[in-house]
C-alpha cells in the first residue's frame, strides 16, 4: 500500500509501502518477487523502504528577541537540519541599514550579515529558505542599539472591560494586561537626574542605551507627547492634588551590567470587592482611550496637529455639586476650558474603563480645537428634543466612542462595586421622537455612515476619513450653525456617488435628506408642533421689517434651556463693512403677563461678532461692526433658564448704525 506524509514545510516524502505494522512486528508472508517465505529478505526490503528522501530545510525558532550593537560586525546563522542545499533566501521586512540575508557559504543555511547603521527597536523578521524540494520560515527578533549595555522590557497596565452582559459593569473577573502605547518613559540615575527620554512602542516595548554598572531606574509618565509629523500633548493629572502628573516609577535605582529585562506593570488596585491598592491602572487607561483616538486620526490626517490636553482624574472626583473641581466636585466627566475632567469614585461613578465615555468627552476636544461645535451644552437625552447643536455635538460624541472603538455599545457603569449603570447601542435606528433635533438620531446616522455593516436603510460605508474631512473643513467654516443639516449636506457633495445612500440613512431618521441643505431649508419634520419649530432658520433683510419669532418651552425640563426652539435662528446678509444694530421687542404671545430677557447673539462663520445680553425686561439692542457677508443670529429668554415657561414672541429688527 502506497502513501505519502505532508510536512509543515510544504515538502513530501514517499515511503512506498504502508510500514507502520511490519516496525511493530515480525511478519512472514510469500509474494511472487520472492517466491518462497523469507523473513530475513522481507526486513532487508523494508530497511530500503525506510530510506528518508529529500526534504525541504527544517529551520530553527527563536523564541528570545537578539541583541547587537551598532559598533561591530554581524553574521547570524539560521540553523538548518532538512535538505539538499539551499537555492534562496528571503526576508521581510527589509532589515536595518547595514544588514543583508544571504546563502551561508556551504549552502546549508541562510545568514544576515553586515554592520548595523543605526539604532532599531525590537522589529520581528520572517526568514524564508528555499532549495529543490520546498522551504521553510523562521522568524527571529532583532534589537540594534547603540551603547555597551542595554534595558528593554515592556510596560503595561491591569485593563478592567466595561461590558453590558450579563448585566452592566466593570468586569473585575477578567483583568487583563494591557500595552502602555506612546506614552513617555525616562531613565534616571541615583540622583533622579533624566538620563534619556523615550516613548513606548505599540505593544508597550521599550529599549535604552546605557553605560555599564550604571544604577537607573525607570519612569513612566501619563503623557502622549510627539513633536513631529502628527503632533500631540496629552497628559493625565490629578486634579485634587495640585494637577500632579501621574507616573509610573521603580522605586529604587538597580546596576545593569550587559543587558537587563524590567517589566512594569500598572496595577488596577482591585481587590476582592473593593479598591485595596493604588489605582495606578487608571490613569493608563484614559491614556490608552485617548492614544487610540489619536492613531485613528493620525491614519487618515499624518500631518495632524493636536492643540495641547488635560485630562484630569482622581480617586476623589465624585459626581457631587456645588462644582468644586480643586476637592473634586465636578458633578459628571466633562470637557470645558480646554480640559477633561473625569469620574473616579469608587461605589458612585468612575469613568476611567468605560472607554465610551472617555472618547465622547475626547470628542467634544476634538470638535472644539480640529472642528466646530456652536453647542450651547446642557442636559441632554438620547429622547429628548433638544437644539440642533447640542442634538449634533452630543450625537457626534457618542457615535465617535463607537467609530474608535469599532464598538457600537456605549457602556457607562456606576454604584457600588461599579456593577450597574446603563448602555446605548448608538447603531440602533428605532429612536423615540427621531429628527434632527436628537442626538439619537446624530449619532445612528453618523455611525450607520461609517460602520461596514448595512443595517436597515445602512447601504453606505464610508468609514472614518470623509466624516474627519467635514468635520474639520466644512462644519469648522460653516457660515450657518453646527448642526445635521450642515454636516450633511457637505458630506453629499463631497461623496457624490454615495449621495443617495446617505440621504436614505437620513431619510430613516424622519429628516429630509434627498434635498437637505445646511440650513435645513425643506426640512418637514416639525416635532407635532404646528408652529414656532420650523422654519429652522427665519431670513431677515437689513433695513427691512421686523420679523416675528417664538421661542418655545413645550420640550423643556426645569430650566436647562437648551431643549428645541428655547433658541431661534435667523439669516441675514450685510451689504457693505459698518455698525450694525440690531433690537429685539416682546409681541403679544400665549402668555401675555409673563416678564422675558432676550438675548441676541450676532454670528459670522462660526465666531460671534457681538452680543446682546443686557436684563432689560422685554427688549433687547445691541450695537456692533460687522462685514459684508452672510451672518446668523440667535435670540433665546433668558428667563427660561430661570424656570419660565411658555411662549415668548418677539419682533426682530437689523438697520445700519452711524459709526
Amino acid at each position: 500500500m502506497n502513501y505519502s506524509s505532508t510536512y509543515k514545510n510544504g515538502s513530501t516524502k514517499r515511503v512506498g509501502l504502508l510500514i507502520s505494522l511490519l516496525l511493530a512486528t515480525t511478519l512472514s508472508f510469500s509474494t511472487s518477487a520472492f517466491g518462497q517465505q523469507d523473513t530475513r529478505a522481507l526486513t532487508a526490503v523494508i530497511s530500503l523502504l525506510l530510506f528518508d528522501g529529500p526534504t525541504a530545510p527544517n529551520l530553527q525558532s527563536f523564541p528570545e528577541p537578539i541583541f547587537y550593537t551598532t559598533d561591530g560586525p554581524i553574521t547570524l546563522s539560521v540553523g538548518n537540519t532538512g535538505g539538499p542545499d539551499i537555492t534562496d533566501c528571503s526576508v521581510s521586512p527589509a532589515l536595518p541599514q547595514g544588514l543583508s540575508i544571504q546563502i551561508s557559504a556551504d549552502a546549508k543555511t541562510c545568514e544576515i550579515v553586515g554592520t548595523p547603521g543605526t539604532t532599531h527597536p525590537e522589529t520581528e523578521f520572517t526568514i524564508t529558505a528555499t532549495n529543490a524540494v520546498g522551504s521553510d520560515l523562521t522568524t527571529v527578533s532583532l534589537i540594534i542599539f547603540n551603547g555597551p549595555a542595554i534595558l528593554h522590557g515592556f510596560i503595561t497596565y491591569d485593563r478592567i472591560a466595561a461590558i453590558s452582559t450579563p448585566s452592566t459593569a466593570l468586569d473585575y473577573a477578567n483583568i487583563t494586561q494591557q500595552p502602555v502605547r506612546g506614552a513617555t518613559i525616562e531613565l534616571l540615575d541615583s540622583a533622579n537626574t533624566v538620563l534619556q527620554t523615550k516613548e513606548t512602542l505599540a505593544n508597550g516595548e521599550y529599549l535604552f542605551d546605557i553605560p555599564q554598572n550604571q544604577p537607573v531606574r525607570l519612569r513612566v509618565r501619563a503623557e502622549l507627547l510627539k513633536t513631529s509629523g502628527a503632533q500631540y500633548d496629552v497628559k493625565v493629572v490629578d486634579n485634587t492634588s495640585a494637577d500632579a502628573l501621574y507616573t509610573l516609577a521603580e522605586t529604587s535605582p538597580s546596576l545593569i551590567s550587559a543587558t537587563g529585562t524590567r517589566n512594569l506593570n500598572a496595577n488596577a488596585g482591585w481587590g476582592q470587592s473593593s479598591y485595596t491598592g493604588v489605582r495606578a491602572a487608571a490613569p493608563f487607561a484614559i491614556l490608552d482611550s485617548i492614544y487610540e483616538a489619536i492613531s485613528d486620526i493620525v491614519n487618515v490626517d499624518p500631518s495632524v496637529v493636536f492643540p495641547p490636553l488635560v485630562v484630569n482624574w482622581s480617586v476623589n472626583n465624585a459626581p457631587t455639586s456645588p462644582q468644586n473641581l480643586a476637592a473634586g466636585a465636578i458633578g459628571t466627566s466633562f470637557y470645558g476650558d480646554g480640559k477633561l475632567y473625569i469620574l473616579g469614585k469608587e461605589n458612585s461613578d468612575t469613568d476611567e474603563f468605560d472607554d465610551h465615555i472617555i472618547l465622547h468627552e475626547w470628542g467634544h476636544y476634538f470638535e472644539d480645537k480640529l472642528s466646530r461645535s456652536d453647542s450651547p451644552g446642557g442636559d441632554h437625552g438620547d429622547a429628548d428634543r433638544v437644539d440642533m447643536r447640542v442634538a449634533f455635538g452630543e450625537g457626534f460624541g457618542n457615535a465617535l466612542s463607537g467609530i474608535i472603538t469599532d464598538d457600537p455599545i456605549y457602556v457607562d457603569t456606576s454604584g457600588s462595586e461599579q456593577a450597574s449603570g446603563f448602555i446605548i447601542d448608538v447603531e440602533q435606528n428605532s429612536w423615540t421622537n427621531p429628527g434632527w433635533y436628537s442626538e439619537g438620531s446624530v449619532q445612528s446616522i453618523l455611525y450607520d455612515l461609517y460602520d461596514s455593516a448595512d443595517d436597515g436603510p445602512d447601504t453606505v460605508s464610508l468609514g472614518l476619513a470623509p466624516i474627519y474631512n467635514v468635520l474639520v473643513n466644512e462644519q469648522k467654516n460653516s457660515p450657518v450653525y453646527t448642526s445635521i443639516f450642515s454636516f450633511i449636506s457637505a458630506l453629499k457633495a463631497n461623496n457624490a456617488a454615495q449621495a443617495a445612500g446617505i440621504s436614505a440613512i437620513v431619510d430613516g431618521q424622519s429628516i429630509v435628506g434627498s434635498t437637505i441643505d445646511a440650513t435645513g431649508s425643506t426640512e418637514t419634520n416639525n416635532a407635532d408642533v404646528a408652529n414656532n419649530v420650523l422654519p429652522v432658520y427665519t431670513s431677515i433683510t437689513v433695513g427691512g421689517s421686523a420679523v416675528n419669532v417664538c421661542t418655545i418651552t413645550q420640550f423643556n425640563s426645569g430650566s436647562d434651556g437648551n431643549k428645541l426652539s428655547n433658541y431661534r435662528f435667523l439669516t441675514f446678509n450685510v451689504p457693505f463693512d459698518g455698525n450694525y444694530t440690531v433690537e429685539a421687542s416682546k409681541t403679544p404671545s400665549t402668555n401675555q403677563g409673563m416678564d422675558t430677557d432676550p438675548e441676541l447673539d450676532i454670528v459670522h462663520n462660526g465666531v460671534s461678532k457681538f452680543k446682546g445680553n443686557s436684563t432689560d425686561v422685554d427688549f433687547e439692542q445691541a450695537t456692533g461692526a460687522l462685514t459684508s457677508g452672510d451672518h446668523v443670529m440667535s435670540i433665546n429668554d433668558y428667563n427660561i433658564e430661570n424656570g419660565a415657561s411658555g411662549v415668548a414672541c418677539f419682533d426682530i429688527s437689523i438697520f445700519s448704525s452711524p459709526n
